[in-house]
């Protein structure tokens, strides 16, 4: 096989967990032109990762299915095209391509759909199997073995030598002794409260000796701001201050990441750093999890769980038991867990 192209427009924790996919394509097919087509936001993340030689984004074909039909066609010939994304543009634009072979992952929505409206609550767990096994499956389809399961996501040294100095210039006395907190979330209902943030983060400070980073976009400023008012001492404040690979190399200098249900939950996990992961409308069972052997996932197991599929803006019950009922100190000695175990070693090239 000489080229490939494989389709995820976003987001960015979906864009994470379909790196194995261009890993195990890299092992297979070492001299092969494998092209990443995306949003743009994901553009400078993915550039330089084992395993993608060209990335193309979205916005270069301009708007409407007709331009993006165009810009696809014109990418020139592939032996093989994944979609990995099933949706409406990402089905046009594997339409358009030229490719010998072309595939798509089972997405199984309707699955968690149902699950989500109680019609198959108690029988779900077995038959979701991970999104990334789902994504690397059309591979096994080309008469391909998977070489890679868990996402790994290569931080330049150069990058991380940068955000030590960015770190250092805001105050923090050793870089390397950082827990990052990310309380934001794209769905307000997926969000654990400020003041659960805050003593998770007071906690870290207080027996662990680790500075508390509060990071995130800028969409959750206003939810770090909230955590960071009630750290006693106050904590460094990034949200909003970084872009997806200075995140990334944060992430990385993490001692512990502290997160909700989100994309830099999964970047934390393929970045190597230890990630606790809280769960509440959701489910881990969906299969869409952070993948790593220094994650925790911390949610209640509650018949109500999952009332939603992607997190929803509100508690159809009124109260959050799910999120609101974790404690801190549960969160806290998730962490002094993962703290306690040796680091595995870095991404490999």
């Amino acid at each position: 096989m000489r080229r490939a192209v494989l389709i995820r427009f976003s987001s960015l924790g979906d864009v994470v967990l379909t790196l194995p996919v261009t890993r195990s394509l890299r092992a297979a097919f070492p001299a092969a032109e494998i092209v990443y087509l995306t949003k743009a936001a994901f553009g400078p993340l993915l550039e330089g990762q084992p395993g993608i030689d060209r990335v193309v984004t979205l916005e270069d074909a301009g708007p409407g299915l007709k331009a993006l039909r165009s810009h696809c066609r014109g990418l020139g010939r592939f032996d093989l095209a994944l979609d990995l994304h099933r949706t409406l543009r990402s089905r046009a634009c594997l339409r358009a391509l030229d490719a010998d072979h072309r595939f798509s992952y089972r997405k199984d929505a309707l699955l968690r759909r149902l699950w989500a409206a109680g019609w198959m609550r108690g029988r779900m767990e077995a038959v979701q199997p991970h999104v990334v096994d789902r994504y690397l499956e059309p591979l096994r389809r080309f008469g391909v073995a998977p070489a890679h399961t868990v996402p790994e996501l290569v931080v330049p040294p150069e990058r991380l030598s940068a955000m030590r100095e960015l770190l250092v210039a805001a105050g923090v006395r050793d870089p390397d002794r950082v827990a990052v907190i990310v309380p934001g979330a794209r769905w307000p209902n997926k969000r654990w409260s400020p003041a659960s943030f805050a003593a998770v983060a007071a906690g870290l400070r207080d027996t662990e000796a680790l500075e508390p980073v509060i990071a995130g976009d800028a969409l959750d400023r206003e939810s770090a701001g909230a955590v960071r008012a009630l750290v006693p001492g106050g904590a460094l404040l990034l949200a909003g201050r970084t872009g997806l690979p200075e995140l990334a190399a944060l992430l990385k200098i993490a001692r512990v990441v502290i997160a909700n249900d989100s994309g830099p939950a999964h970047l934390a996990a393929a970045v190597g750093s230890a990630v606790v992961a809280l769960f509440g409308p959701t489910h881990e069972a969906f299969g869409f999890a952070p993948r790593g052997e220094r994650v925790r996932v911390v949610s209640r197991a509650l018949a109500c769980r999952p009332c939603t599929v992607h997190g929803g803006l509100r508690c159809p019950r009124k109260r959050r038991a799910c999120l609101d009922d974790i404690a801190p100190a549960e969160a806290l000695a998730a962490a002094r867990e993962l703290l306690a175990q040796p680091a595995g070693p870095p991404p490999r090239d």
